[in-house]
């Protein structure tokens, strides 16, 4: 059994939060979700999930590998040039497009060991 790199953890906790549809969110890092006025989960952009699902408080989260390798994935510039918020929120963007960026991005983080 092979050990899991910080990079693809990251990675694959961020994919875990937008797993289901009503998990992902388009113009916003993340929104709150209510029932009867309680809140009661989240939803996440493609950098909100990366964001909440840093290991470092002291690294900012777009500084790290697992970024990189989601901005790979999804053919934009890395940071701060390229940006992962405005390709998220693309107007014609699906979530099954953001959870084929995670899983590529994820793929090369485990094919590195990072």
């Amino acid at each position: 059994m092979s050990k899991v790199g910080e990079a693809e953890y990251q990675l694959t906790v961020a994919r875990a939060l937008i797993s289901k549809p009503e998990n992902w969110c388009q113009g916003g890092f993340r929104k709150n979700l209510y029932k009867f006025g309680v809140v009661v989960g989240a939803a996440f952009c493609a950098g909100g999930a990366m964001r909440e699902s840093n290991l470092d408080p002291y690294v900012f989260y777009q500084h790290t590998p697992a970024y990189g390798f989601l901005h790979e994935a999804a053919g934009i510039a890395p940071a701060p040039d390229g940006s992962l918020s405005e390709w998220n929120d693309a107007p014609a963007r699906t979530h099954g497009e953001v959870l084929a960026v995670y899983d590529a991005a994820i793929a090369k983080a485990r094919e590195l060991g990072v």
